[in-house]
């Protein structure tokens, strides 16, 4: 019998474990593309307007749940599909002003084969609409992955998502009124303040003068005219900013207005 040599015999029996570890390799390159080629195309999403440039990396049946916790503690749990990913994608096209980060820190994998692999990603995003949201925080993705014609694909992942800093969004404005048309009207607004929401008492003081109203709040003077549009006095020349029927009305656009920078919108229960 021809003896073999240690170290052939070691490197035969070492061959399956190269072509293994080579196979994975070349799995994790690839996924590793297609993992940045993704986040191009979503954070391109407001330029190109086109959705099916991001839903090209999934399956038509794919399904994902995504459980969202924000800075008022509040938590949310949705079990969506690529159909509802694709409502979403939507809308951000239709979105005017909108900018995405989405900046993949880090990337682990769980399980690799052929045709199969599951992975988990870390992301820093953030949100920022003009006029609208502007909104930070943390996301943990997990992806399973399957390849078709040669092509890998998304058949399944969950997101937990954690809101950092909110500075801007939806606002929380009661309102509180002295009878008149003259008088005060005291406002409590609820208002995102980084990774906090802060809470601010603006008070409205109305006088007539004339056929017109001036409104001071702190600093800032308005004008409602007797047409009911209201301008803001306090740029180079007279600015106008809504039209109202009634103080209420009034008091609502002026912080509207003046809480811009703040609030994408005021809420304000009846």
């Amino acid at each position: 019998m021809q003896k073999i040599s240690l170290g052939i015999l070691t490197l035969l029996i070492m061959l399956p474990f190269l072509g293994m570890a080579q196979n994975e390799t070349v799995v994790k390159q690839e996924l590793s593309k297609f993992l940045q080629d993704f986040d191009k195309a979503y954070v391109n999403l407001p330029v190109s307007k086109d959705k099916n440039t991001v839903l090209k990396f999934f399956m038509p049946d794919a399904n994902y749940s995504i459980y969202s916790y924000n800075i008022a503690g509040q938590s949310r749990i949705q079990t969506l599909t690529t159909q509802d990913f694709g409502g979403y994608l939507e809308e951000i096209t239709r979105t005017d002003g909108i900018t995405l980060g989405y900046d993949i820190t880090d990337q682990h994998f769980t399980y690799l084969s052929a045709d199969l692999a599951t992975f988990v990603y870390t992301v820093k995003y953030e949100t920022k609409v003009v006029n609208g949201i502007w909104v930070r925080g943390d996301e943990t993705v997990t992806m399973s992955t399957a390849r078709k014609n040669g092509e890998w694909k998304v058949v399944y992942f969950s997101i937990v998502q954690v809101e950092d800093e909110r500075l801007k969004g939806n606002c929380l404005c009661e309102l509180f009124s002295s009878d008149g048309n003259d008088g005060e009207v005291v406002a409590k607004l609820v208002i995102p303040a980084g990774r906090t929401y802060m809470t601010k008492f603006a008070n409205l003081n109305f006088k007539t003068v004339g056929d017109d109203t001036l409104v001071r709040l702190d600093d800032e003077t308005y004008k409602r005219s007797k047409t009911g549009e209201i301008f803001s006095l306090n740029e180079a020349a007279p600015k106008s900013i809504g039209i109202s029927t009634t103080r209420r009305e009034t008091a609502i656009t002026i912080l509207q207005y003046s809480f811009r920078n703040s609030c994408s919108k005021l809420s304000v229960p009846k």
